[in-house]
């Protein structure tokens, strides 16, 4: 086996071909995917990538740049890469090989850097996530930004049918004062990820996401996972008044960027387009619908399950017992 860093966009553009293959047999997620991490890194400076290769293919990725543990504490840590609009932040490793694979990678990285505490704010908790914890013998794992993951698992029952009936009723109305259309698998453009952004910034306020001026580069974001994304629409009048850009991994869909234009509150339009969003995911045999983070009020009327998922902070041994100390400290406030 071979431990490469790359540190080159340009370099890492020759590791794209075994990246897809190692993410197809990884089951990994749109937030791993080669096309979104190159994204990503993009956006910041220092960015490297951990690969470990073994005749021709891949066996282990991960993106990391330095970083601050915090500003109380300034000391230099090496922190996912993936930091804008993730939220899960993924190791792509084979499974098949797992044991060999993380041990060679833990080892060589003790030899290629002098200290290394790895931090990563998003480890989704998974049989996978905890074979890499496990494997981190050098390391004290500390877990941290314990977080309650809201599901919907399409098998089991969901809300209640007083609140179907409230959505037809409304969808009812709407239709019988409108000319409404509702399309479940649009294609997106410019124009409709201008308006996706502009009512989100109507609802929540201006985010790294919707900043104004970026549409394009988003854009382009979406476009290069276009395999993963699943954008519906509803339009009123012609408008574009409630919309959803999601992402669709394996029987999994990802609730990422729902909206609606406030003008049409009376009618309900993000319940009328989350109830046809349903129907879709269960004719179309998607077993799941994660809610990602964010603890907005609509999700608890529709939930049935609950993930617990965290962070962890990789502290490397050979760190001082102050620095350590400071670790557990940091590690228990957040």
């Amino acid at each position: 086996m071979e431990y490469k860093i790359v540190s080159s966009l340009g370099e890492l553009a020759a590791y794209g071909d075994m990246w897809a293959r190692l993410h197809a047999r990884c089951h990994g997620g749109v937030f791993s995917s080669y096309e979104w991490t190159i994204h990503q890194l993009s956006l910041a400076a220092d960015t490297m990538v951990v690969i470990i290769e073994q005749s021709g293919e891949a066996l282990f990725i991960l993106p990391i740049k330095p970083a601050k543990l915090s500003k109380k504490i300034p000391v230099q840590i090496y922190e996912h890469a993936c930091t804008h609009y993730t939220d899960y932040q993924e190791v792509l490793f084979d499974r098949l090989k797992a044991d060999t694979v993380l041990s060679f990678f833990w080892s060589q990285t003790v030899k290629q850097f002098p200290v290394f505490t790895l931090k990563i704010d998003n480890l989704r908790s998974t049989p996978h996530s905890v074979l890499f914890r496990r494997s981190a013998k050098n390391h004290k794992v500390l877990l941290h930004g314990f977080k309650d993951t809201l599901l919907i698992d399409l098998k089991k029952d969901y809300a209640t049918k007083k609140i179907f009936r409230e959505i037809a009723r409304r969808k009812k109305n709407l239709e019988s004062e409108h000319h409404v259309k509702i399309n479940m698998t649009e294609a997106i453009s410019d124009e409709s990820i201008r308006r996706l952004f502009q009512l989100n910034r109507s609802q929540y306020g201006v985010n790294p996401l919707n900043q104004p001026g970026l549409e394009g580069e988003k854009l382009n974001l979406f476009q290069s996972v276009s395999d993963f994304v699943m954008f519906s629409s509803l339009r009123v009048d012609g408008d574009l008044a409630s919309a959803h850009l999601g992402f669709v991994v394996g029987a999994e869909f990802y609730y990422y960027v729902p909206v609606t234009d406030r003008e049409y509150a009376k009618y309900g339009l993000g319940f009328i387009l989350f109830s046809e969003i349903l129907a879709y995911c269960k004719e179309n045999g998607i077993e799941k619908i994660n809610f990602l983070r964010g603890d907005e009020g609509y999700k608890y009327k529709w939930f049935n399950t609950v993930e617990k998922d965290s962070g962890a902070l990789f502290a490397d041994r050979r760190s001082s017992a102050f620095l350590m100390a400071a670790f557990e400290i940091w590690a228990f406030r957040n």
